[in-house]
């Protein structure tokens, strides 16, 4: 997913990168990897924010609310955003924050899911009140799309992501634990329900799950 992220991006070791999430943030070592650019992480949350310290402390790490980003001036070349935009208390306003920090002609990538790709959501097949609670937070492609437009982005495009991912006993724990933030929502009951259902599944090997999302690119 992250080489869709960049897109057609020529980041390098002289970019800097902004990853605004909330969680496990597995993505952050693999982007630095790839571009061999500064990258950093604004994480919503404190706890997950410890997390990430705990696995890597050489990460460029903070935490803050997305209605305040903790920068001055034009900073970075590229800002994403993976499904964290139904997190945010005021999301149309962390997209005019993410304007303001990102340098001239930078850009801007929000990673989200279609009213279709949440219905088709692989945990949604265990934990059935998570797909309801997406639908009623995620504001969906085209307002997204609208806000980017009304913050003062330009050269907007949208594409489709779709991938199978391999998953594991490491999956399984991050579901079992809890540490996956979307999970809070899903009712006791339920969770060891589809937990259980998930383990007879997960434990005997390995199991593919297909992922699908919306990119949805800008440019300052």
């Amino acid at each position: 997913m992250l080489e869709k992220v960049l897109g057609l991006s020529l980041l390098g070791p002289e970019s800097r990168i902004l990853q605004v999430s909330r969680g496990k943030g597995e993505y952050l070592n693999v982007m630095k990897e790839l571009t061999g650019a500064a990258v950093f992480g604004l994480d919503l949350s404190f706890e997950g924010l410890k997390g990430k310290k705990r696995k890597d402390q050489n990460l460029n790490l903070l935490c803050a609310a997305g209605e305040a980003f903790p920068f001055r001036g034009e900073v970075f070349d590229l800002v994403y955003m993976i499904d964290v935009i139904p997190l945010s208390k005021d999301w149309q306003f962390s997209l005019r924050e993410i304007l303001q920090v990102l340098k001239d002609r930078g850009e801007v990538c929000i990673v989200t899911g279609s009213d279709p790709q949440t219905e088709e959501e692989f945990l949604g097949r265990y934990f059935p009140s998570l797909v309801e609670a997406k639908r009623r937070r995620r504001p969906g492609v085209y307002r997204i799309s609208q806000a980017l437009k009304r913050s003062g982005f330009r050269n907007l495009e949208s594409e489709t992501w779709e991938g199978e991912i391999l998953s594991g006993l490491n999956f399984l724990h991050s579901v079992e634990s809890r540490t996956r933030p979307e999970l809070a929502v899903v009712p006791e009951k339920e969770f060891k329900d589809g937990l259980e259902k998930l383990k007879s599944e997960v434990e005997p090997g390995s199991l593919f799950r297909v992922s699908r999302y919306t990119l949805i690119r800008g440019r300052k």
